[in-house]
């Protein structure tokens, strides 16, 4: 607050995403995960700093299953505090993202300025993959230590390994995801589509996984696709290699998504208060 050269009751608004990966359902959503408690620093933060309002972000897994009893203790403990607090379930695709991201969003509002948490409209016109993918230029590729070429020739727009291709060739280039459900469920190994959004991006460890397969050329997609498809300017520059990069990507909030919503707090609530 010194550095920022700010008072309780000043900061307009304190937008966070406390660790995710404890509810994530790519990850092994474990409960008494240590990360999961993260969430309680962000409160602090609330009570300390008291914005006019505050965002949080989280993702979908933490409604969901086992982990429904974490999301009712984090509203408890948000609604505890001095605001007006409200949660959305919100699609990253129904606001000019091309990819179906579904996020937690909580709003809280100050009770003093006597307004309640507003979200933005959706917006049901999506941008397909191939709109997102227009005039895209300088594109660095990746290539694996293996050519997994084959493989990827078999997948089918919309299907995965297991649903595409031969079981000889799974064996030969990805034999985990034969007895591996989690893996075919959570989406991993499918060929984009075209004229549909992408599906979530997430972080990866290893690009053998041949996860987000180019919906026309048998590859893996690059860095300045994964960018279109999560909202990034063409000249966002991200650091590190290119897993590292990818990891950004796939942790990020998606630049448009947020627009929207800060937006809509901006004109519908700071801007009407007295």
């Amino acid at each position: 607050m010194k550095f920022c050269n700010i008072k309780k009751y000043e900061l307009d608004v304190l937008d966070g995403s406390p660790p995710c990966q404890g509810f994530s359902s790519v990850g092994k959503r474990d409960v008494i995960d240590e990360r999961n408690n993260l969430f309680m620093q962000y409160i602090r933060l609330i009570k300390g700093l008291a914005p006019k309002v505050f965002i949080m972000e989280n993702v979908s897994g933490m409604v969901r299953g086992k982990m429904k009893g974490r999301f009712i203790e984090i509203i408890k403990e948000l609604k505890k505090l001095n605001y007006n607090v409200k949660c959305k379930l919100m699609n990253a695709m129904y606001y000019e993202v091309p990819q179906a991201r579904q996020r937690l969003i909580f709003i809280g509002v100050r009770k003093d300025l006597k307004k309640e948490p507003v979200f933005p409209a959706p917006n049901n016109k999506v941008i397909s993959v191939k709109k997102a993918f227009e005039n895209i230029q300088n594109k660095t590729y990746y290539k694996t230590e293996r050519d997994y070429t084959e493989l990827y020739s078999y997948l089918r727009p919309g299907k995965s390994i297991i649903q595409s291709v031969p079981k000889n060739i799974i064996a030969k280039f990805a034999p985990r995801f034969l007895n591996n459900p989690k893996l075919i469920t959570a989406g991993f190994g499918s060929r984009l589509k075209l004229n549909s959004p992408a599906y979530t991006i997430t972080k990866t460890n290893t690009m053998s996984s041949t996860r987000f397969v180019h919906p026309i050329e048998d590859r893996i997609l690059t860095i300045e696709e994964l960018k279109r498809l999560s909202t990034f300017p063409n000249n966002f520059k991200l650091t590190g290699g290119f897993l590292i990069q990818w990891g950004g990507i796939g942790n990020c909030v998606p630049p448009k998504f947020m627009f929207h919503i800060s937006k809509t707090v901006k004109e519908k609530i700071l801007q009407k208060v007295q």
